[in-house]
This record gives C-alpha cells, structure tokens and sequence, in this order.
C-alpha cells in the first residue's frame, strides 16, 4: 500500500480515511488542503509513538525555532570569538615569554596583544564559520531541533 499524498510505501500503522491512506498527518494534512476535502477516519490513530511515523523530516519548522537558532548561534560567535583570541594571545605571549624570561610577563602581553590585533578578522572569520556551521548543523547547544512531545 502507498500514500495517497507522497507516494511512500505505508504499513499497518497507516492513517486510513476516506480520501485515501497515509503515511502519516502531515501527508493527510496537505492532500486535504489541496483537495479541499476532510476525511474522517475509517482506522484509529496510532496510540503507542512505536506505532506512528513522526519521524518524517518534511515538517516545517516554525519561525520561533528559526530565531532561536540564529540568536543562540549569535551568541555562540560572540563566546568563540573571545575563545579563540584568548587562546591565540596565550600563546602567542607565551613563545614571546619563553624567549625572554626577565620580562616575560610584559613580553607576553603586549605580543600577545599584537598577534590579536593582526590576525583579527582571520579569527572572526574562524568563529563565524564554526559558529554557522555548527548552527545549521545543529552541532553547538542550543542550535538543535527540539523533540516535540506527545
């Protein structure tokens, strides 16, 4: 048996109405919307989420979830940005100390500072793109597809 909406092969846990089977309400959804039809159901619902087929990855995501990644994908630039130029001056300052232990303090600092400011945007442009990547991806958290429950 097939879905009347998308054409994928359906089981037993099929939503059988009188416009069609489908594969799940997303699918019963749209064909209604296009066929102007609302048909009742002849089977029940699947109880148990072993059952049902919400896995289906053509949902949409809602313009909340979409802002909610952008700003917490923000805010993951703003704190891998601050990382990375932390670890850069650290280590940049710490060659510049071992090459002169009396004032290894200020040598550390100030070269550090220097290896920041130069190299500037090359880490901004790290983060930003480890900062999108990770968002779209849903790799950082916060970023990922919240489960919906039932």
């Amino acid at each position: 048996m097939q879905c009347t909406e998308c054409g994928k092969s359906v089981g037993p846990a099929a939503i059988t109405t009188q416009s069609g089977v489908f594969c799940n309400n997303l699918c019963r959804h749209i064909w209604n919307k296009k066929h102007g039809a609302a048909g009742t159901y002849l089977n029940p619902a699947p109880s148990s989420p072993a059952q049902s087929s919400s896995s289906d990855s053509r949902q949409p995501i809602s313009a909340f979830t979409i802002l909610r990644i952008i700003g917490v994908g923000f805010l993951w630039l703003i704190v891998l940005y601050f990382l990375s130029c932390t670890c850069a001056g650290m280590i940049a300052g710490g060659i510049a100390g071992a090459h002169n232990p009396q004032n290894a303090g200020e040598a550390g600092r100030i070269v550090g500072a220097e290896f920041v400011a130069k190299y500037r945007l090359f880490i901004i442009a790290a983060a930003a793109l480890c900062a999108v990547l990770g968002s779209v991806g849903g790799l950082l958290p916060g970023t990922g597809l919240r489960k919906t429950r039932k």
